[in-house]
């Protein structure tokens, strides 16, 4: 794969686009993605976090004609706009803000990852572990559930799962990450409240980029919050766009 901070941002909003979805695939629901020039529209088949579509849109401007095309959309979706500015509140007033994510890469070689000393983190390779480690995790709030291991697609051959225990046998973590044409996007990287503060999530995704690259990853894309932007920047990544998240 060429080195990614020699890509254009079209080229590395794609393959963002194209990972992340990959991820939140669902094995009796296909997931679809349109290409429109500078608007990637996809349909997750599904209702995945509050929309059954997302439109990825980039470019210095973004016009109100496009805005208004979407209105004709019944179900609920996302608008995900890629760029320094947010879109003008003149063309966006009918939407609703949720929040600005941040587009980041690296190169594998060039992360602090290091050799794992910790032997608390597991890959979940069975749908026994799968379910346990739902139950023992995560709650019922639908944000939660969205993190949740999916076991139907343990066996796929770009995903990978995990999760940490604490020394008295807790389940702490879990993460999960997809590796295509050598590029890893880690995701869904969730700690239970009752750990968080202890360095759970930095130790858990140094482990699965130092697994990755094990597999052959040369390079790596994210999008992270704002709160998890600092974990991102200590292991080495760089930012590269702000994402401006809207609903409809």
């Amino acid at each position: 794969m060429q080195n990614l901070h020699m890509l254009k941002i079209d080229d590395l909003i794609r393959l963002y686009i194209r990972n992340w979805t990959y991820c939140w695939e669902q094995s009796e629901r296909r997931t679809t993605i349109g290409h429109y020039g500078q608007t990637n529209p996809v349909d997750y088949g599904f209702i995945m976090g509050g929309r059954r579509y997302e439109f990825f849109i980039w470019g210095k401007y973004i016009k109100k004609d496009i805005l208004n095309t979407l209105q004709q959309y019944k179900e609920p979706f996302y608008i995900s706009y890629f760029s320094d500015n947010p879109i003008p509140e003149a063309i966006i007033k009918d939407y609703y803000f949720i929040a600005i994510d941040y587009l980041m890469t690296a190169n594998v070689a060039d992360l602090h990852i290091g050799k794992p000393t910790s032997n608390l983190i597991h890959r979940i390779r069975t749908e026994r572990k799968a379910h346990d480690v739902n139950l023992k995790l995560f709650y019922i709030s639908k944000s939660e559930r969205l993190k949740m291991i999916k076991p139907d697609r343990l066996a796929d051959p770009h995903l990978r799962f995990y999760y940490l225990e604490t020394n008295d046998g807790a389940i702490a973590a879990s993460g999960s990450y997809s590796l295509i044409d050598e590029l890893v996007l880690l995701d869904n990287i969730y700690t239970k409240p009752k750990y968080r503060r202890n360095g759970f999530a930095e130790i858990l995704c140094r482990k699965m980029l130092f697994d990755a690259k094990k597999e052959g990853a040369k390079q790596s894309i994210i999008a992270s919050s704002e709160q998890g932007r600092s974990l991102y920047k200590r292991l080495g990544y760089e930012d590269v766009q702000k994402i401006y998240i809207y609903s409809s």
